[in-house]
C-alpha cells in the first residue's frame, strides 16, 4: 500500500522528523506522493491561534495520522525502525 512505500522510502521519512522538529511539512522532490507544503501545529500552539483569532476553544481532538495509510498495521509495528517512524 501507499503508506507502506513511504515508511521504505529514507527521502520521505527524513521529512517526517523535519515536520516533527519545525512544524513544517516540506515537498523537497518533484515527487508528488509526498504531499503539498503545510504546517502542523503542536496542540499548544493551536490553542493560542484559536483564542487569538477570537475564537472560544473548547477542545483539541485528533483528525488524521499517517497510520491509516499502512496496509498491515501489525507488521509496521513489529518492525522497530517503522514503529519509531510512527510514534
Amino acid at each position: 500500500l501507499f503508506g507502506d512505500l513511504l515508511l521504505e522510502n529514507e527521502e520521505y521519512t527524513g521529512t517526517l522528523f523535519e515536520e516533527l522538529d519545525t512544524g513544517k511539512h516540506c515537498n523537497p522532490t518533484k515527487n508528488p506522493s509526498f504531499f503539498c507544503s503545510a504546517f502542523t501545529h503542536k496542540p499548544n500552539q493551536l490553542k493560542s491561534e484559536i483564542v487569538d483569532a477570537g475564537f472560544v476553544h473548547k477542545q483539541i481532538i485528533a483528525v488524521e495520522g499517517p497510520i491509516w495509510l499502512l496496509g498491515d498495521l501489525e507488521e509496521s509495528w513489529s518492525d522497530p525502525r517503522k514503529k519509531s517512524l510512527l510514534l
